[in-house]
């Protein structure tokens, strides 16, 4: 649940994200009503805007999770990349050049949105069976938009922020697992994935949170990914 995640946030990305005013034009916390529970989400400026637009990405993914990769690369792949280039999340917050990348993304010269594009062109699914491809497609798509809260600030803002916490200024900042999760889980519950297909919201939510530590998504930074079926059923 999304707002069990949130209680997990340290400190530097809540700084980053409790940012108000011209400084923070990006991502932020705010609060939305999910069943009968007011929650703490993240939000952008273009958020409801972009909802309808992962609403028509879901869909084609959903519709075409039999194809294998060749054919999903070639017939699918370039219209998720139009649609995805035509939100504020990918064509903006994630294209910052304020967003500290890993030293991997920074040898291939590809900003944050790229490197989600290049990792989904390169995914291998032809393993895994319809529903577990759909789940790893999604993943990739999610599994970094947690660090665009670092969009509209300066790298040395981010360096006072680290500061103040004791923490050092590594290739990413901390908790971006966390933030692309609960990113996904709200992009989702506005889909109604949340009552129609909890078990896909979780499974992917899960996988998100675990792309630095299972050796399988690990490759998701060197855009070779693939995952044995009993592994993968075995996290999620």
């Amino acid at each position: 649940m999304i707002k069990d995640l949130l209680s997990e946030l340290g400190s530097v990305a809540r700084e980053m994200l409790g940012i108000e005013g011209k400084e923070k034009v990006g991502m932020t916390l705010a609060e939305m009503t999910i069943g009968n529970q007011t929650v703490e989400v993240i939000r952008w400026p273009e958020f409801d805007q972009d909802i309808e637009i992962f609403k028509e990405i879901y869909q084609l993914i959903e519709r075409n999770c039999k194809l294998n990769d060749q054919k999903f690369v070639s017939l699918v792949l370039p219209r998720i990349v139009t649609k995805l280039r035509q939100t504020q999340l990918f064509s903006q917050l994630l294209t910052s050049k304020n967003i500290k990348l890993s030293p991997t993304q920074r040898k291939s010269g590809l900003n944050s949105a790229e490197h989600i594009i290049g990792a989904l062109t390169n995914l291998k699914t032809d393993h895994l069976p319809p529903e577990l491809r759909m789940i790893m497609r999604l993943m990739v798509i999610f599994h970094d938009v947690g660090k665009a809260i670092a969009s509209p600030l300066t790298i040395e803002r981010q360096k006072t922020i680290f500061l103040k916490f004791g923490t050092d200024f590594k290739n990413s900042f901390p908790d971006h697992r966390l933030t692309s999760a609960v990113i996904w889980e709200t992009v989702a519950y506005k889909l109604g994935l949340s009552e129609t297909n909890p078990e896909l919201v979780e499974s992917i939510s899960t996988l998100i949170r675990l792309h630095h530590t299972l050796p399988e998504l690990i490759k998701i930074e060197n855009k070779q990914i693939g995952m044995d079926h009993n592994r993968l059923k075995q996290k999620i």
